[in-house]
């Protein structure tokens, strides 16, 4: 086990740092009750993503909420290349039609990525320089 919980902040599990800790088994008498994982707790939702492709002057991602199992895609400004497996999270649009997501691709590296991505129907018609400008200036304020 790499990690403490799937998805974001993506906390490693003690023994990643220190292998030479001894490790107990817990049985089902012994285990603690589970508690909600952070992601949930900070608002991510797990979701299925695959690879970007243009829209117009966007890059558009298709994604399903695994909780809903709505499908739905979103708009990046930057292209998401997804190798393989990933195990992906999102959180919900604000009142801008923004949100991001957080993935971690399955392969060895363990390095979580997060991209802002906006809502397809709120601003697949408007330039994308300015949609990502007007993101940025929120964001430093």
């Amino acid at each position: 086990m790499f990690f403490n919980e799937l998805g974001p902040p993506w906390p490693k599990h003690d023994c990643t740092d220190n292998p030479r800790l001894p490790v107990s088994r817990l049985t089902p008498d012994s285990a603690p009750p589970r508690s909600r994982p952070a992601w949930r707790r900070d608002g991510w939702e797990p979701i299925r993503i695959r690879s970007s492709r243009m829209d117009g002057n966007w890059y558009l991602i298709p994604i399903e909420n695994l909780i809903t199992r709505v499908h739905f895609d979103a708009l990046a400004d930057v292209p998401l290349i997804v190798h393989g497996e990933v195990c992906a999270f999102m959180k919900p649009w604000d009142a801008n039609g923004w949100s991001q997501i957080s993935f971690l691709e399955l392969d060895g590296k363990a390095q979580a990525t997060i991209i802002p991505i906006f809502e397809r129907k709120r601003h697949s018609g408007m330039a994308r320089s300015e949609v990502t400008a007007r993101r940025n200036r929120a964001e430093r304020q």
